[in-house]
Parts: structure tokens; C-alpha cells; sequence
């Protein structure tokens, strides 16, 4: 399910919240864009630019949101809720963020970091625009769901 704009209270309002389901119930993950003409990090230092920050602090707030609302966003939309059912408070993220042309050396080092310490994942746009060639069958895919996106005919 990819689910945009997804307002979370009156406080945010997610730019896409991502769910499956498999045999551990179901995953969700949040998803925040930033501009793709980031250089993800800064050159001279080991830290992510100002717009990487910006996104995953924004996952930060959405997961603090969901720890002090976790039966509200759990609720099904007819009785006033999120329609999340099963999220959890620490649910992965995943920010989108700059280009893979633009990125300074240290952009992948701090990838890694971030996601073992918070499982915040930072992708670019190219990366993006890489996932849904190969779910479409349009170069060779490591995993192919055929019930959420039918493969073409000619694949």
C-alpha cells in the first residue's frame, strides 16, 4: 500500500507512509522528500547537508508523534483514525533526498551509519527512480511482488 499525504493529527502531514504485509504482520515506512539538487552531505565535514537533516528529523517528529498516538493512527479511518493498523512507534523511514551526480564522497558512509543507528534509510532520487524500473520488470528485479504491481505482457 503507498499511501500519500497521510496527516497525521492536526500537527503533520507524511508525504507517503509505505505498508506490506508478510509472514511478521504488517511494515510500514515512513517516507519524506527533500529537493533532489542536495548534495546529501557537506564536503568538509562528516554530516549530512541541511536538507538530509531536515528529513530525517522529520521522520524523528513522526515517529514521536506515533509513540504518544499509537491508538489513534492504529484506528481505521471510519472511526477517526490514521488507518495504520499494526505501525509501530519506531517504524523504518526512508528519505529522499539530492542526486546521485550531486553527492560528495562521505554521502555513503553516512548512509549506513544512519540506518544502523536509527533505521532511517537515505536514498536518492536515482535510487528511487532504480526500485520502480526493476518492480516494473523493466530491468532485472531482486525481489517482484506480482500482486501488488503486474508484470507487462512483454517483460
Amino acid at each position: 500500500y503507498v499511501r500519500p499525504q497521510v496527516r497525521l493529527g492536526n500537527q503533520y502531514i507524511a508525504d507517503f507512509i509505505v505498508g506490506d504485509v508478510d509472514s511478521s504482520g504488517p511494515r510500514w515506512i515512513l517516507v519524506e522528500l527533500e529537493t533532489p539538487s542536495s548534495t546529501v552531505s557537506l564536503r568538509t565535514k562528516d554530516q549530512f547537508d541541511r536538507h538530509a537533516r531536515d528529513g530525517i528529523a522529520q521522520v524523528d517528529q513522526w515517529r514521536h508523534w506515533l509513540r504518544e498516538n499509537l491508538s489513534y493512527a492504529r484506528k481505521r479511518s471510519t472511526d477517526e483514525g490514521c488507518a495504520l493498523p499494526g505501525i509501530q512507534p519506531d517504524a523504518d523511514g526512508l528519505v529522499i533526498v539530492g542526486r546521485r551526480s550531486l553527492q560528495n564522497d562521505n554521502a555513503a558512509k553516512l548512509k549506513v551509519q544512519q540506518y544502523e543507528r536509527n533505521r532511517i534509510r537515505v536514498h536518492t532520487y536515482d535510487w528511487l527512480v532504480q526500485q520502480l524500473e526493476a518492480s516494473l520488470g523493466n530491468i532485472d528485479s531482486p525481489v517482484f511482488n506480482k500482486h501488488i504491481i503486474p508484470r507487462p505482457e512483454n517483460a
